[in-house]
């Protein structure tokens, strides 16, 4: 099965053309999306509307859902889907996270063991302006990567902590969540399970230090990762049209969200799902 596409990224990236995301896919349709996603690592849907249920029916069929240890993100009707909204409260029957601020570059759940393979995030209100969502391409990255940059990270391990996001991104933590989501480290070159590509891992907004190094000298080499990965070459910014859906591979990105201004509501909905039993934790190169 094909589907019609356009790069819309610098080299990665790619909008689709005539996909109803209201029905559960068929198998074609889910081989034909995972192709293109993996290839382009991230494709946005145009012109939907979803309810809860309909993106989870279309979500399953890519894997194991992901429930968000942020509880306070669920949707009150299916935890599997989270409410990312600045207006609070948002109704009776969803809940409400964040406010207007930027959001730092991460990649989603790289607190944990075994994080989220792919997310499907989908506009319901939209501010009039800002409020974009950008995203580094982790595959190019690492494979522009100069010589001396690379011989310094191989082998190397990144620490993560979800408490990073208490002052990055400005999400509160609790002690019953810390204690579900111990620290954990990461190789920083790892490796895709599907495809015969390696990339560079890093998510600023949950990293804390590199494994073997002092606290200065890992958050030195922590910045010049992040720095080198989010060059413009290695960027597309979405900027949201209402109804868009848009899906990102977390082993081959990381993202940020841009400001929006005071007073403007933006309110998505998520979901997610896992890589399959045995692939969910980063392979090292």
């Amino acid at each position: 099965m094909r589907i019609d596409h356009r790069l819309l990224g610098p080299s990665f990236a790619a909008e689709v053309s005539d996909v109803d995301m209201s029905s559960p896919p068929s198998p074609e349709l889910v081989d034909a999306v995972r192709a293109l996603w993996m290839e382009h690592k991230v494709i946005v849907f145009r012109g939907q509307s979803l309810e809860e249920t309909a993106m989870l029916e279309f979500t399953r069929p890519f894997g194991r859902l992901f429930v968000h240890i942020r509880s306070q993100f669920h949707s009150r009707k299916h935890p599997e889907v989270m409410v990312l909204t600045n207006a609070v409260p948002y109704d009776e029957m969803r809940g409400a996270v964040g406010d207007n601020s930027d959001l730092a570059w991460h990649s989603d759940q790289a607190y944990t063991a075994c994080p989220v393979w792919g997310t499907m995030l989908h506009a319901v209100e939209l501010p009039r302006e800002g409020g974009a969502t950008s995203f580094a391409d982790l595959a190019q990255a690492q494979s522009a990567m100069p010589a001396d940059l690379a011989a310094r990270v191989a082998g190397r391990r990144t620490c993560f902590s979800i408490s990073g996001a208490t002052a990055t991104m400005k999400q509160s933590v609790s002690d019953e969540q810390r204690q579900a989501a111990p620290d954990v480290s990461h190789p920083v070159l790892r490796r895709h399970p599907f495809l015969d590509r390696s990339i560079l891992y890093v998510s600023p907004a949950h990293a804390t230090g590199i494994e073997g190094m002092d606290s200065e000298e890992g958050r030195a080499l922590l910045d010049e990762l992040a720095s080198w990965a989010s060059r413009p070459e290695f960027v597309y910014s979405h900027v949201w049209q209402p109804g868009d859906v848009v899906m990102w591979d977390n082993v081959q990105t990381m993202h940020r969200r841009d400001p929006f201004p005071a007073g403007e509501v933006r309110t998505m909905i998520r979901t997610g799902f896992h890589l399959p039993d045995g692939y969910g934790a980063p392979m090292a190169v």
